[in-house]
């Protein structure tokens, strides 16, 4: 805020009230301004410098330099949360004070590496003795294999191993064969809800698209948060709902 004139202020509606006045900023600012393909691009830049992460978030709370567009801070504990959700996605390391390499092993699944890595980011000065690196830059035994590519629709391309026979028909019931109709499988990372509306306009999903088996999957939310959506589901459908609560000590 040191020059006025260069800012510009983004003005919302919250429609909240008193104590609740905080939570629906909070909210905004994660659905509607924060954009995580913007913090992870720059994540993945910082592994490529392999930069400290104190560095990282500390300049994540300045503005950007050039005039980039800035990055909404969503504090320390979930900015780290992030970096490790990258590194359990196998998308970059991070050397531990040169105490322990983090990195998803050969085979391991995102949830099961991010339940294995998660928590183990200090604070304070140990960040600034924790470094951001490449992927498979980190030692580590097998290797990581790359996954599959994906293509720019967002469709999942079937991985094939030993014994797949692209000319036998897949069983019964997949999604790929064996129905009436094709099914093609699209998928997107934990963005906004305007870029998931953008993703399935790119997908070609318009009004009259028939689609099955959809899953949507929310990190986190308050059940206030939870009750407002459940009452915005359209009638006329049923719904599964499965979920885990913190309970109070």
């Amino acid at each position: 805020y040191r020059e006025p004139a260069a800012c510009a202020f983004h003005v919302e509606a919250h429609r909240a009230e008193g104590a609740q006045i905080p939570e629906a900023v909070d909210r905004h600012v994660r659905a509607n301004l924060f954009v995580p393909e913007e913090f992870e691009a720059l994540a993945r830049a910082a592994a490529g410098r392999s930069e400290a992460v104190g560095k990282l978030l500390r300049e994540l709370q300045e503005p950007r330099p050039a005039g980039e567009p800035c990055i909404p801070w969503l504090g320390e504990t979930e900015m780290k949360e992030r970096l490790i959700r990258l590194c359990a996605r196998g998308e970059i390391a991070i050397n531990l004070r040169g105490m322990e390499h983090l990195q998803a092993a050969a085979g391991e699944t995102e949830e099961a590496a991010w339940m294995r890595l998660r928590g183990k980011l200090g604070t304070g000065k140990h960040l600034d003795e924790t470094y951001l690196l490449p992927p498979q830059a980190a030692p580590h035994s097998g290797g990581k294999p790359q996954p599959p590519p994906e293509p720019d629709d967002g469709r999942i391309i079937r991985e094939t191993g030993p014994g797949y026979d692209p000319q036998q028909p897949d069983p019964p019931g997949k999604i790929f064969g064996g129905g009436e109709a094709e099914l093609v499988e699209h998928a997107a990372g934990a963005t906004s809800a305007l870029n998931l509306l953008g993703k399935i306009e790119s997908w070609g999903i318009g009004a009259g698209a028939q689609v099955q088996d959809l899953a949507l999957k929310i990190g986190s939310l308050t059940g206030a948060q939870l009750e407002a959506l459940l009452k915005a589901l359209p009638d006329g459908m049923t719904y599964e709902l499965k979920l885990n609560r913190e309970k109070k000590k």
